[in-house]
């Protein structure tokens, strides 16, 4: 049965158009980066398509043109205390941008989500709630994208849902989501910024059976209109991304001063020798309150592999067997199966220093790091002037020790990825090779060369690996009628949260009213208006012949009724006369022709002209917009899943505390084993 609260609501675009698009701003820490996505209109596309079954099975191509997209800075989380800048400083080039790409006529019909992921996370509630009211309030005064609501297309997602958007990208790109199958084999995702580590993969059958409760039930639909469900286990640890981490291993090595040995700390001078930066680099490190350190590098690679195992927190209980580390629960991987694509800082750390990005080998990688960490700071500056690093900024340059020291310790430590044998991964699944070229980079892969347990990537076939594309895939699915009526909306229904709620890919409204189709006129209708009208006029014509006395009086108040009826019976017609006519009482003169459409295509009764607040309309006046945080449940409405809910375990996942603990020691590195000493 269809979910009796919401109706399936689309953008109206222009008719004839050949194509969709969708305007996706990924809001990070950082920085806000735009992208424009395109895909061919569903219903042509699936007529054009209509005998390949292949893409029948297949979901709309998405495309992203590299000029499409556009980055500004810094974050918007840095506005919080400037809400009058974040239409001119930050949104405003954005946009430009966007409107530049989109045809004009195209604007109505073209979603735009303003999505915040980790920086925001951070704010305090009250300022999250005052930047997206105004970006809320920015884009319905000075845009014209379709933005029917701000609780959804307006919000801060949380990791998991960051984390779902980037395996729903991976594997469009690469092929399992794109194109269905039945016996298809998906790719892990992971994803490591700088407040935040995610990763999103699907379990193996036998893993999928034993944790069912905590695997994400996401639904898409191909261009046959068919569901296709998959089972997706999502995680997220906030303060795991490199720069928190960063700032946890100074705050560690600060908070046990005393305890560290001479060697690494000198009382007179008040220093602390830092193995995670190049030697000779200092900073200091001040608390805000009386600490202030000065932290001097000494670039060993090894030492600092050892200080940032306890980062991980593995000593924390787990509450919900299995767990990796910082105590949250993880179905086991088995890495014969499940192939994890890194993108982010995995990317950046491998590539941008070490020109490493793509296949990863420990002992490769690990070697060309403890190179350049055992370089002088006035020997990567040397090199750096010398474009050696890509004319990486300074910033970069001091971090980079840590963070590859960071992103092997996360890989090995924290999801046991299997370390390699001399550098070559013994392949299972492939037997034509033993092991897989090590310097082919990621754009020239297909499908078939991903199968080490890890790499790194930035892009595939071109198309930028980005959350964004998830999100956007998301969407263009949704549009695609469903082959049968009562089918479940595309979405997913999240896991390891207390009453979750099925989040639909589209849009979706509540209703209270009951829901009329747009009005059809058909060549039925024409013929019984019309001898309707005979009726009227012949009747009309006899009532000429009697008087102005009591029996024209009888005629006219039948008249009256006779009118009303034929209104009601040739109510399609009336409904389209009175949308160009202008009978459509205040609503379209409050709201504009634009939305006056669009209940009208949606099918809403006439009584709903009078509703003075429309979701997304664009009033002309700035109205009050109470916003939340998106959390993974999304308080929608009531669940469009034909799951039964209170059948579900609502299990609080031990994954939901996702803050640091305090930190406990644990295992050593020993490079030696790998015959690095």
């Amino acid at each position: 049965m269809p979910p009796p609260n919401f109706v399936r609501r689309s953008p109206i675009s222009k008719k004839g158009s050949d194509s969709r698009y969708a305007v996706i701003i990924d809001a990070g820490s950082s920085g806000s980066r735009l992208f424009v996505y395109e895909w061919p209109d569903p219903i042509q596309y699936r007529a054009e398509q209509s005998k390949n079954k292949k893409s029948l099975q297949s979901l709309p191509p998405l495309h992203l043109d590299p000029q499409w997209k556009k980055k500004t800075s810094p974050g918007i989380s840095s506005y919080a205390k400037k809400l009058d800048k974040v239409w001119t400083d930050h949104l405003q080039e954005l946009i430009k941008h966007a409107q530049s790409i989109i045809p004009a006529e195209e604007h109505f019909s073209t979603p735009i989500y303003f999505l915040a992921t980790a920086g925001m996370r951070l704010l305090p509630d009250k300022d999250q709630a005052s930047l997206l009211n105004e970006v809320c309030l920015s884009l319905k005064e000075n845009t014209n994208f379709y933005l029917p609501e701000c609780e959804s297309h307006i919000s801060v997602i949380d990791g998991e849902t960051e984390g779902l958007y980037g395996w729903l990208a991976l594997n469009y790109l690469l092929g399992p989501t794109r194109s269905y199958s039945e016996n298809a084999h998906s790719f892990g995702f992971m994803d490591m910024g700088g407040a935040s580590a995610q990763i999103a993969f699907s379990p193996n059958k036998t893993e999928t059976e034993r944790h069912l409760d905590d695997l994400y039930d996401v639904h898409l639909r191909s261009l046959d209109g068919e569901d296709h469900e998959w089972k997706v286990f999502v995680s997220t640890w906030l303060g795991f991304g490199a720069n928190e981490a960063r700032k946890r291993l100074s705050e560690y090595l600060v908070l046990n001063i005393d305890s560290l040995p001479n060697h690494q700390h000198d009382a007179a001078l008040n220093t602390i020798s830092d193995p995670c930066a190049p030697a000779g680099h200092s900073f200091n490190y001040y608390d805000g309150s009386n600490t202030n350190v000065t932290f001097i590098g000494t670039g060993d690679f090894e030492h600092c592999l050892n200080q940032l195992v306890p980062l991980l927190n593995k000593g924390l209980p787990c509450k919900d067997e299995p767990c990796l580390f910082n105590g949250i629960h993880v179905p086991a991987i088995d890495f014969n199966s499940d192939k994890l694509v890194g993108v982010s800082e995995y990317w950046y750390t491998a590539n941008d220093v070490f020109d490493m990005g793509g296949k990863y080998d420990f002992a490769k990688f690990s070697s060309k790091a403890k190179e350049f960490c055992s370089l002088s700071w006035e020997e990567v500056l040397a090199n750096s002037e010398q474009g050696v690093y890509k004319d990486m900024k300074k910033e970069y340059l001091s971090t980079a020790c840590f963070k590859a020291a960071w992103v092997v310790n996360i890989l090995h430590e924290g999801f046991g990825v299997p370390v390699s044998d001399n550098g070559k991964v013994l392949l299972e699944l492939d037997k034509r090779a033993t092991s897989i070229d090590f310097e082919n980079q990621l754009d020239t892969r297909n499908i078939h060369d991903f199968i080490d347990p890890f790499q790194s990537a930035v892009s595939i076939d071109g198309v930028e690996l980005t959350w964004t594309l998830g999100k956007a895939m998301l969407y263009a699915s949704s549009q695609i009628p469903s082959a049968r009526p009562g089918m479940i909306d595309v979405g997913y229904m999240p896991a390891g949260v207390p009453n979750p709620q099925y989040i639909i890919g589209g849009e979706g409204i509540p209703f209270s009213t009951p829901i009329r189709h747009a009005p059809v006129i058909s060549g039925i209708h024409i013929l019984f208006v019309f001898l309707i009208l005979l009726f009227w006029l012949a009747f009309a014509y006899f009532k000429s012949f009697l008087g102005r006395g009591h029996s024209s009086r009888r005629f006219l108040g039948f008249s009256s009724l006779f009118h009303n009826k034929l209104r009601y019976l040739t109510h399609p017609i009336w409904s389209v006369y009175s949308r160009f006519s202008g009978n459509g009482k205040s609503y379209i003169d409050d709201f504009g022709r634009e939305d006056a459409d669009r209940l009208l295509e949606e099918g809403l009764n006439e009584a709903d002209f009078s509703l003075k607040s429309y979701p997304g309309s664009p009033s002309g006046s700035r109205t009050s917009y109470a916003p939340r945080r998106m959390k993974s449940s999304g308080n929608l409405g009531k669940s469009t899943s034909m799951l039964d809910l209170n059948s579900v375990p609502s299990r609080v996942s031990s994954r939901l505390n996702m803050r640091p603990e305090p930190i406990r020691p644990i295992s050593s590195f020993d490079l030696r084993d790998e015959g690095l000493k």
